[in-house]
């Protein structure tokens, strides 16, 4: 089931989103920041989301998922910035996970699904795709190792990496969090990489030990198809409101440590 959302028409629809936007620029502005930021082109980005589903519908039908799945998440990124109605943020999360699961990527495919797993669509896809995501999940279980996602909003995931290294494990943490003016000035950022011994299906990091400035210790324990991250202290060196802690769901055996980029 794969439904293309239409854009808005009239300016009513959006009077939430100009609220809370206009909001934000009123106190931005009086601290000088987003001065260029206006309604009008809040409301003109925000018409832009039926184009930009169009436009990944187009390179979904040509069987380009990868550039198609650009596309489709501006689409989620822009659909939860304007407020649209939950059905249509359903829709288009199943056209991301989708092109995943085109790809045979079915674990990432799963994880966009389960954002709104309740969805009708979610619901039709996740049984269309349960042999396939469980067949998958079954060859990610034989190995800790791999990558781990938790959505933290607007198309974004804070990602932990678990590779080998030595008779232990090498942890990478790459997160962010997006506040109401993501759309124009990005994410908080915050990250962090260290060498852990599970034990147990637990492992401990606290980086205190590593620089005297930071108090925070994080826990790591092994779930079902994912991992669970807890997470204590004050200061962690992230961006605003960055929060590691959380569950995580894993979507490759393979890990991929990498910086992010928004």
């Amino acid at each position: 089931m794969r439904v293309t959302i239409r854009g808005p028409s009239t300016r009513a629809k959006y009077l939430l989103v100009f609220r809370g936007v206009l909001l934000a620029l009123l106190f931005a502005g009086a601290h000088g920041a987003y001065a260029d930021i206006t309604q009008e082109q809040v409301e003109a980005d925000c018409r832009t989301i039926s184009n930009l589903a169009a436009q990944g519908d187009r390179l979904y039908t040509q069987k380009h998922f990868a550039r198609a799945r650009e596309f489709y998440e501006q689409q989620v990124a822009w659909s939860q910035s304007c407020q649209l109605d939950e059905s249509a943020i359903a829709t288009a999360y199943n056209n991301v996970a989708l092109t995943y699961a085109h790809e045979g990527t079915f674990l990432k495919a799963k994880a966009w699904l389960a954002i709104n797993a309740n969805s009708p669509k979610s619901v039709f896809n996740l049984k269309k795709y349960a042999a396939e995501i469980e067949h998958a999940a079954s060859m990610a279980d034989n190995t800790l190792e791999g990558e781990y996602w938790s959505y933290v909003g607007m198309a974004m995931w804070n990602v932990v990496n678990i590779k080998r290294n030595g008779t232990g494990y090498k942890v990478w943490f790459d997160g962010l969090t997006p506040g109401m003016m993501a759309m124009y000035v990005g994410p908080n950022l915050g990250s962090f990489e260290a060498d852990v011994h599970f034990d147990g299906g637990k492992a401990f990091h606290t980086m205190a030990s590593d620089n005297a400035g930071y108090d925070c210790t994080f826990t790591f324990t092994v779930q079902p198809g994912g991992l669970k991250v807890d997470q204590t202290g004050d200061y962690c060196g992230f961006g605003h409101n960055v929060y590691a802690g959380g569950k995580y769901v894993k979507v490759s055996s393979k890990p991929d440590p990498k910086p992010l980029a928004y």
